[in-house]
């Protein structure tokens, strides 16, 4: 009931709303209901309280989710050079971002890139990567795309199952 944990409560709304609304292909509504969460993580700043993962650093990581779910993957990319995950920030979040930016490099066609974000992904959070369809998804596109067998995608998609 205190103002920061009311602000974070909406702030989390906001980005529920931005990522179906990049599910449902409407930019606008995507763009506008990000610009609400970022105004509001810019003035409570991080809340590792709540029992949330609030503030600036989760609404870049929901922007590069969310330009993925437009399939604007270049622009992913882009915004999570500015994605910094702070140590001991929530595991399966982090886990998430890294499932996003990869499959956004798989996309691109940067496919080293993209098999360096899943390792990422299993090393924050391995049981929700294994199982994720993101994962499944980008490794399966890896697979299909590659000229040269690689051994690392191998052993990771013999890990997920794929």
């Amino acid at each position: 009931r205190r103002p920061e944990g009311l602000a974070a409560m909406r702030g989390i709304l906001h980005l529920r709303a931005a990522v179906i609304a990049g599910r449902a292909g409407d930019r606008d509504q995507a763009d506008a209901r990000l610009a609400e969460a970022r105004a509001i993580a810019d003035a409570t700043g991080e809340l590792p309280d709540y029992g949330v993962t609030w503030g600036p650093v989760n609404v870049g990581v929901h922007a590069v989710a969310i330009a993925g779910e437009l399939e604007e993957y270049g622009q992913a990319i882009r915004l999570a050079a500015d994605v910094r995950i702070p140590r001991g920030w929530s595991r399966s979040r982090g886990g998430h971002h890294w499932m996003d930016l990869g499959r956004a490099y798989a996309w691109s066609g940067r496919e080293d890139e993209a098999l360096d974000c899943l390792l990422k992904a299993r090393r924050a959070a391995p049981q929700q990567t294994r199982y994720h369809p993101t994962t499944r998804e980008t490794v399966r596109a890896l697979k299909r795309r590659q000229r040269v067998r690689s051994a690392a995608l191998a052993q990771y998609a013999e890990w997920v199952g794929v």
